[in-house]
């Protein structure tokens, strides 16, 4: 182990060798200035210099990337809005091929809102009588009924739905054309009445709307038969339904107004 004198010693000779290579510096020529300049440069500071390089680089890639991902993130917000309007434009297109079928000029509504009227199964619609619409008119969605115009205000109007119980439709069998009533009765979700007990439906039969009544035309699209029971004694069966339309996910809809024709 060294003493505390070789210390002292190896202190001074440090001290004593950096006094040499000054005198050595100064005694010697431009050459070896020159020299010894680059050997310092390249052995003593070039470490330095080359990690300044790294971390401007590594400031310069982490810029990039941050840039990058604020790229990628408008990106995917574009394409996800590019997607909801093509999806909207299919259904609209559905909506208008349907229209052009009938007798019927179709003013397209958007959803905005829950009815204010709370004993009643309804929505608000974005069109009202500076629209022309007015009470009782036909709402149909891409899928099928969806119910009627109930109260029409300035720029808005309530439309009651199929779901609530007050909100009946005459409809037909599309293949055996039996005549009944649909409406939607609680928890048993949407029934088919009236139909006497002799009369041939089936599940899987489709019901549209019989024209009868005077609010609905003939030919939309109800409901599919998903069950039907004949107890003895009773008059007519019981049937029950699934709704052709998804009362949850309504954006857009139609409201039927008759042309002059």
């Amino acid at each position: 182990m060294w003493s505390f004198s070789d210390r002292r010693l190896g202190r001074h000779l440090h001290f004593y060798v950096a006094i040499v290579l000054s005198l050595a510096l100064l005694a010697s020529g431009h050459r070896q200035k020159n020299l010894l300049a680059q050997i310092c440069h390249s052995t003593v500071l070039f470490p330095f210099l080359y990690l300044n390089e790294t971390i401007a680089e590594w400031s310069n890639l982490s810029e990039e990337n941050r840039e990058l991902s604020s790229l990628v993130a408008r990106l995917l917000l574009e394409n996800s809005s590019l997607k909801e309007a093509e999806l909207e434009n299919y259904r609209l297109r559905k909506l208008l091929n349907f229209v052009r079928t009938t007798r019927f000029r179709g003013v397209p509504a958007k959803i905005v809102g829950g009815s204010p009227h709370l004993n009643l199964k309804a929505v608000l619609v974005s069109v009202g009588r500076r629209d022309g619409i007015r009470r009782n008119m036909p709402v149909i969605s891409s899928d099928g009924v969806v119910g009627k115009v109930f109260e029409v205000l300035e720029n808005t109007a309530v439309v009651v739905l199929l779901t609530d119980p007050n909100c009946p439709l005459a409809v037909i069998d599309q293949k055996t054309r039996v005549l009944g009533i649909v409406r939607w009765r609680g928890h048993q979700g949407m029934v088919l009445d009236n139909v006497p007990y002799q009369e041939s439906v089936s599940p899987g039969d489709t019901i549209i709307s019989s024209g009868m009544g005077g609010v609905f035309p003939v030919g939309l699209n109800v409901g599919i038969i998903t069950k039907v029971r004949s107890e003895k004694g009773e008059i007519f069966k019981k049937i029950e339904l699934e709704p052709a339309v998804n009362f949850n996910c309504l954006e857009e809809v139609y409201i039927l107004s008759p042309t002059k024709e």
